[in-house]
Parts: structure tokens; C-alpha cells; sequence
């Protein structure tokens, strides 16, 4: 167990990766459970590899799509610097009360605050797309444990979730 999660570690560190949890315990089994961070380029490459680990009793795999929150943030970076080209323009006119000034200065302040929030909360969404998130569990084979069989149905379930998997990563 220590070796194949080692080996697993190694695995996330050349594609990239790091180790954002560990949580590693041996009674009359022992179990590993990690979580990983690999770039999205490398998800499928990384799972292939660590299928190498020993035999997958179990996978699940989940992608996130965050293409939505970046298309919400870009559309409204790109409304907030219209705002900000028009309240400029306004202030550029020079028979502007101060009264007028000074709300139409107060207001194209506020939209470049947003605007630097935005910017920040696109960089965020923008790493965390970067990389994937891969929860790996290894576990020593317990004695006392028969494995099921697994059912047509189970089986037919797996292929499923397999495909989808590759299609998702395609997508990515």
C-alpha cells in the first residue's frame, strides 16, 4: 500500500499535479485515500496510470464545466468597460456642473472596482479550470472479503459511466 501510494504521487508530480489531501491508515487492511490536482490536459493519462496502481474495484469521475461562470464573468468585464468608456466621455465634456462631476467620477470609480473583482474572480475560475480534481482510494486486499460477482447490470452500468467519462474528456 505505501509503495502503490507513493507510486501514485510520483505519478501526479510528473504530469504536473499536486496533492491537495492525504489520508493513509492500516489495521487488518489498509486504506489510502488521496485527493490530486492534475491539469486537465493530463486527466486521462493520469486515470490510465494509476489503473497500473493494482485492479479498479470502483471509479467514479467527475468534470465540472466552468465554461459558463467564464462566459457570465467576460460578458460582464465587457459591459463594465463600456460603462467606463461612457462615463469618461461624459466626463470629458467640460461645462459638467461639479455636482454632475462628481456623481458621474463616483460612479466610473465603482464600475472600476467591480471591474478589478471581476478580473479576479475570472483568474480564479480560470485556474481552477486548469486543473482537475481526482479522489483516489487503494486498499489492500482484505482476507476475510469475498468480492460480488458483479451483476449484467452493474456491468452494463460501468460501460456507461466509462463512455461518458471518455466523452467528457474528449470535450475537455
Amino acid at each position: 500500500l505505501s509503495d502503490a501510494t507513493q507510486q501514485a504521487l510520483r505519478i501526479t508530480r510528473d504530469l504536473g499535479g499536486y496533492l491537495v489531501t492525504a489520508s493513509y491508515a492500516t489495521t487488518d487492511s489498509g486504506v489510502s485515500s488521496l485527493t490530486l490536482r492534475v491539469p486537465t490536459a493530463n486527466v486521462q493519462q493520469a486515470i490510465m496510470r494509476y489503473s497500473d496502481l493494482g485492479k479498479i474495484v470502483g471509479q467514479q469521475i467527475q468534470i465540472d464545466d466552468l465554461q459558463g461562470q467564464v462566459d457570465e464573468l467576460t460578458k460582464r468585464e465587457n459591459a463594465l468597460r463600456v460603462q467606463i468608456a461612457r462615463l469618461s466621455a461624459r466626463l470629458a465634456a467640460p461645462d459638467l456642473s461639479a455636482e454632475t462631476r462628481a456623481t458621474l467620477e463616483a460612479r466610473r470609480d465603482a464600475a472600476r472596482s467591480e471591474l478589478a473583482r471581476v478580473r479576479v474572480a475570472t483568474a480564479q475560475v480560470n485556474a481552477e479550470a486548469r486543473y482537475a480534481t481526482i479522489q483516489l482510494t487503494l486498499q489492500t486486499s482484505e482476507s476475510s472479503t469475498v468480492v460480488p460477482v458483479p451483476s449484467r447490470f452493474d456491468n452494463a452500468v460501468d460501460r456507461a459511466v466509462e463512455i461518458l467519462a471518455v466523452e467528457a474528456m474528449v470535450v475537455l
